[in-house]
């Protein structure tokens, strides 16, 4: 019993020697450090791809907002955000054009809105769906706080051009990746917006599904680089016995 814990001690003093040694501790801190490298690239990759599709997302958007922009009068749409007068002719026949619009591209909903006040706006002509999809259509007079919208939204009023954002969680609509352009009347003042969304629900259940993913990936090395000297330090110090 005395010989084996003199066997013990001799061996822990042994590994204490190796693990305070300037050698160890260079090989822990580039371990570590590629450990780190490992992970970074795992989250820089899931980003990569989180931005590529958005991108994608928002070259379509563009053209798509654009062109509704082009079938609305806004002369006749800022008397309407005035009179939110449903039985309005020309708010049934811009509804029409922007819901054709809408089912002949892949986004999830195209409409219009014009400020109220300050962050509260009100849609004023919804292509989104027929009104009778009460989920997915806003009547006309409809408010929204637009504060959590995507910074896009307040980009697109102050530059007066067409501005798309990433990925945004919007309370009451879910994931979304969301393009906006300006409405404008005859003498340039900006009287509304056009928006067009997509669902981006797909989009954010695969970045989280590559981030666990690409977490293990990039952790199983990062683990073994990181305690593999440890264990086996002892054998890897010691002398060679012949």
């Amino acid at each position: 019993m005395l010989i084996q814990n003199f066997t013990v001690l001799r061996r822990k003093e042994k590994f204490m020697r190796i693990f305070n040694s300037l050698k160890f501790r260079f090989i822990l801190f580039f371990s570590v450090f590629i450990a780190a490298i490992s992970l970074v690239t795992a989250i820089l990759g899931v980003r990569q791809l989180s931005k590529t599709v958005s991108d994608t997302f928002a070259i379509q958007g563009v053209s798509i907002v654009e062109k509704a922009a082009s079938l609305i009068d806004g002369d006749s749409f800022e008397a309407l955000a005035k009179t939110m007068d449903a039985s309005d002719p020309y708010y049934e026949e811009t509804r029409v054009k922007l819901l054709q619009l809408k089912e002949f591209t892949g986004c999830v909903y195209l409409y219009t809105m014009a400020q109220v006040k300050g962050n509260i706006w009100a849609y004023v002509i919804d292509g989104s769906a027929e009104p009778y999809d009460t989920e997915k259509f806003s009547t006309i007079g409809e408010e929204e706080d637009t504060s959590a919208h995507n910074e896009a939204f307040r980009r697109s009023l102050i530059s007066g051009k067409t501005e798309s954002g990433g990925l945004v969680y919007m309370k009451g609509w879910g994931w979304l990746v969301s393009v906006y352009t300006p409405v404008k009347n005859s003498s340039g003042r900006i009287v509304g917006i056009a928006a067009c969304d997509f669902d981006g629900k797909y989009l954010h259940n695969t970045i989280i599904a590559n981030e666990k993913r690409q977490t293990i990936i990039g952790g199983i090395p990062a683990a073994r680089h990181c305690f593999g000297p440890v264990f086996p330090a002892a054998d890897f110090f010691s002398p060679r016995q012949n």
